[in-house]
């Protein structure tokens, strides 16, 4: 039977961090190209595809300019995977996934030479969510299934295009779909349970969403509902728009440019990186 990974070395490797019923779950860890004399910090990045599909390869191509950078910058990158909602996984168990991905680095920090009380998450779309998840949600809530122990620390998140609100009651539309198409044994209170905006308060940690205010799978209120509710709560909270951006900040007018585009979108998600690189 398949077991997780006990790092022998701190170089880039890939790594399995759960293993559950239906399959093994990886992240590709890379170490900082620069590294310093204390752990260091984890950029961990997390992929979309609607909760349905995804992978560790294609964030580390999506998001190949901020963790190049961040690993310049002594950061470790992990790019990890979770099970989808065609694996027959829940959100709850998605959540679970993601933050058993924390605890691992937790559980392995010194083979790995890592800090997992200072981890910057982001992704993008469904992993947007998952990021901000990671980041505002009690782990305690989210431990289905887990094999550890060990908790760890988001300083800092950043997601792209995600989805904040997946309750339908009470809430502008936010996704050109319904959740419960996705999940249709998930209730509304498990929809609230397992939005972002559900755990905002006046101690979150620091957050920039970025958004397309032309998209239109994941729509720009979305992130304009979290970060009402971050100032509402006093917490340190950004939005940037990417004008005339789609889900992916492509330009949506035909012959025109969208501001910022995805390239400058990496630059300012270095930007954040800087303010919490030691």
């Amino acid at each position: 039977m398949e077991q997780i990974t006990i790092p022998v070395n701190r170089g880039e490797q890939t790594l399995t961090f759960k293993v559950t019923p239906v399959k093994a779950l990886t992240m590709i860890f890379q170490p900082p190209i620069v590294s310093g004399d204390k752990p260091a910090p984890v950029y961990l990045i997390i992929t979309g595809g609607g909760w349905h599909e995804g992978s560790a390869e294609s964030m580390l191509g999506f998001s190949a300019q901020s963790c190049l950078y961040a690993r310049s910058k002594g950061w470790a990158v992990a790019s990890i995977t979770y099970r989808f909602n065609v694996d027959g996984a829940d959100m709850d168990q998605i959540v679970s996934d993601c933050m058993d991905a924390c605890r691992y680095l937790a559980r392995f920090s010194k083979e790995l030479g890592v800090d997992a009380t200072r981890i910057l998450t982001s992704g993008h779309s469904a992993g947007g969510h998952l990021a901000l998840m990671l980041a505002l949600a009690p782990h305690d809530l989210f431990k289905k299934e887990s094999p550890y122990e060990e908790d760890f620390r988001v300083i800092a998140t950043a997601p792209l295009s995600p989805p904040t609100v997946l309750y339908e009651n009470g809430v502008p539309v936010t996704l050109k779909f319904s959740m419960k198409e996705l999940f249709p044994k998930m209730s509304e209170e498990d929809f609230k349970r397992t939005s972002p905006v559900t755990y905002v308060n006046a101690e979150s940690v620091p957050c920039l969403s970025v958004a397309g205010d032309m998209d239109n799978l994941v729509y720009p209120v979305s992130s304009a509902i979290l970060m009402d509710r971050y100032h509402e709560c006093g917490a340190p909270g950004e939005l940037v728009y990417s004008h005339k951006g789609g889900h992916c900040f492509e330009c949506m007018v035909p012959g025109d440019k969208s501001e910022p585009d995805f390239a400058a979108v990496q630059t300012i998600l270095e930007r954040f990186i800087d303010r919490f690189t030691q």
